[in-house]
């Protein structure tokens, strides 16, 4: 079957009247005109897993977000930003301290408390993080130990939780994962 793409194209539809407009399905069908998306490139990944290619921009923006950092001319959320470009490059200690800074600054931005938790591979990490005391920080440590597989800590965190939060659906489906 060489030579078939998929196209779409009209399939007559018998129930209806003949002046409605048709119906069309996808089908393999001998080379026509092919769909507007069959060229383009979906996987971001090859079967082999992330390409080593290196986004250009990132040793750009990695200079200007550190020296808006130096000058302290930057918000959480391009700390966060920071973060993810300091990751990407391989310096996990000093994205995990940028993260951190995020976070503190403004602790409701819940995607900087998951990159944190990537960059936290041991229950040492972890404990050494300098975080500010608040009730999503209480969140990232229980979903952190769970992540750790320390289940006893992660159950002590999500029961807290649930007596402020009311039990919550999510918060019980944690606690049940304990």
């Amino acid at each position: 079957m060489s030579g078939l793409i998929g196209t779409c194209s009209p399939r007559p539809n018998s129930t209806a009247a003949s002046t409605a407009a048709p119906r069309t399905s996808c089908a393999a069908r001998p080379a026509a005109r092919p769909c507007s998306f069959a060229a383009m490139p979906f996987e971001l990944e090859g079967s082999l897993g992330k390409s080593n290619a290196v986004n250009q921009e990132l040793v750009a923006l990695e200079r200007e977000l550190a020296t808006h950092r130096r000058t302290g001319a930057i918000d959480s959320f391009c700390l966060y930003l920071y973060g993810i470009v300091l990751r990407d490059k391989g310096s996990e200690a000093l994205a995990r301290t940028v993260l951190v800074e995020s976070v503190n600054s403004y602790p409701w931005n819940w995607s900087a408390w998951l990159e944190l938790q990537s960059l936290c591979t041991s229950s040492d990490i972890l404990n050494n993080l300098n975080l500010k005391n608040h009730w999503m920080k209480d969140f990232f440590l229980a979903s952190a130990h769970l992540e750790l597989k320390m289940h006893e800590e992660a159950l002590k965190r999500y029961e807290r939780l649930m007596g402020v939060f009311r039990c919550t659906n999510r918060l019980l489906i944690y606690w049940l994962m304990c």
